[in-house]
């Protein structure tokens, strides 16, 4: 890498490999001739490649920090660090439908992030939802919408239960219509904060407070609406995207929720789980579940719960889930 000074060069290029510190206009250059960011061209320097405005270059990378996001919470979770929910929102409207990078750190995350382009969690970012800032049980990521992405090697965690999911794809209101379709999450992992009961317990003593806590969680207004005396003209959950991500410390690791059709769920690892790996709470139908691995949390898990479900797909999903446990636990309603 080289550190380069800039002189009397216009249109100032920029190429790959170098480190530009400070940019020198040639003696005699007006302050309207000195070179301004709309002025550096960006040129790889590979054969074939074209001069680009390095301005347009930077705007293709938008980073939550920045928009103010520090993420230097600690990892223990104390509430040192300020709520980083209104920097990501920023950033996504900044973007515009397009990427948002989370860089490596621990970002407090107050509120939830409503998705309409694509996240990405790179690989040592934490967004976490700390009791002690928040006392909010709503998702920290919700998908909303169409065509949102959630991806990378990050952690979402939270410390709060979770009853609609860490990561929720679905409406932010149940009773409204909408239409939540053509979304992704992949490769992410979701821990929740515990779960209802251990084999630290005696059988009969469940933590309610964390009762049902979801990791991913699905639902739609349709269902909703079905399921409260409401209008079934309500939007759907339909031909969403789940693959390879990994869930923890939690009483349901995937909920499909009523109406809740047509979706692809694959590759799932699961450890520490409470209750239910897979909750299918019908009626719904046509979604598929394959591959992947369950772990429980000692025994008493069932992996397949499946409630007034039908023509769903169930395929190689191992498990080893422990003593008392159900690999399927069927019913009509």
């Amino acid at each position: 890498v080289h550190v380069v000074r800039l002189r009397a060069m216009k249109p100032w290029v920029l190429f790959s490999g170098v480190c530009l510190t400070t940019l020198m206009p040639a003696p005699g250059l007006t302050s309207s001739e000195e070179p301004h960011l709309a002025d550096l061209v960006y040129n790889s320097g590979a054969p074939g490649s074209v001069n680009r405005s390095l301005f347009d270059i930077l705007r293709e990378h938008v980073s939550v920090r920045d928009f103010g996001a520090q993420g230097n919470c600690t990892a223990t979770g104390e509430s040192n660090c300020s709520d980083a929910t209104p920097a990501f929102a920023a950033a996504l409207a900044a973007a515009d439908g397009g990427v948002v990078h989370v860089p490596p750190g621990t970002y407090r995350i107050d509120g939830t992030i409503y998705l309409g382009g694509e996240l990405v969690v790179d690989r040592g970012a934490t967004l976490r939802r700390i009791a002690g800032s928040s006392n909010s049980t709503d998702p920290l990521v919700r998908l909303g919408a169409t065509r949102g992405t959630l991806r990378g090697s990050g952690t979402l965690m939270t410390d709060n239960p979770s009853p609609r999911g860490v990561v929720n794809i679905g409406p932010q209101n149940l009773s409204r219509y909408a239409n939540v379709e053509f979304n992704t999450v992949e490769e992410v992992t979701l821990q929740g904060a515990g779960c209802s009961w251990t084999t630290s317990q005696p059988w009969d003593q469940v933590d309610m407070a964390q009762k049902g806590s979801r990791g991913l969680g699905m639902d739609s207004s349709q269902g909703w609406a079905m399921t409260h005396g409401g209008s079934e003209s309500t939007g759907s959950c339909y031909q969403n995207t789940v693959r390879n991500i990994q869930v923890f410390d939690i009483d349901v690791g995937v909920y499909l929720g009523p109406e809740v059709n047509g979706n692809q769920v694959s590759g799932v690892m699961m450890g520490g789980i409470g209750e239910a790996a897979y909750f299918i709470d019908g009626p719904n139908s046509e979604n598929t579940i394959s591959s992947g691995f369950v772990a429980g949390f000692g025994g008493n898990v069932t992996i397949i719960k499946a409630l007034g479900s039908m023509f769903n797909y169930f395929m190689s999903v191992a498990a080893e889930p422990g003593g008392g446990s159900k690999y399927f636990d069927f019913k009509q309603s």
